[in-house]
């Protein structure tokens, strides 16, 4: 898998476990935790979770997959990003007969929430 493919899986595995963390379970959601947003080692996880390298692998296997079956049937990412795109478009296309500082208001807001997203994505 090249860096990029890589970069793109593990931002949107990110951005999957903020929709779908708590449909984890403890286990598989503190080895993925650590592991993929904390950068630790599979053996440092062991070793803090009380078990072993292979798994440590496994939890974080299954809760990756687990987070991939959910966005497959439950949509929430796509929708989201799809409402954004909406909201975005609705604005400019109503900007002229809407007040100024609601535009400024809005745009900040999806700003700050494409911000949030990208912060918990690095």
């Amino acid at each position: 898998m090249d860096l990029e493919r890589q970069l793109e899986s593990r931002i949107l595995l990110g951005r999957l476990f903020d929709l779908y963390s708590g449909l984890l379970t403890e286990r598989q959601r503190k080895a993925f935790e650590l592991h993929d947003l904390s950068d630790l080692s599979l053996q440092e996880i062991a070793e803090m979770m009380g078990g072993s390298r292979q798994s440590v692998y496994d939890l974080v296997q299954r809760a990756r997959q687990r987070l991939l079956e959910l966005e497959e049937v439950l949509r929430f990412g796509t929708r989201l990003e799809t409402q954004v795109k909406t909201i975005r478009f609705i604005l400019s296309r109503f900007s002229n007969d809407l007040p100024s500082s609601f535009l400024v208001e809005m745009e900040k807001a999806l700003a700050e929430n494409a911000e949030e997203a990208e912060e918990r994505d690095v």
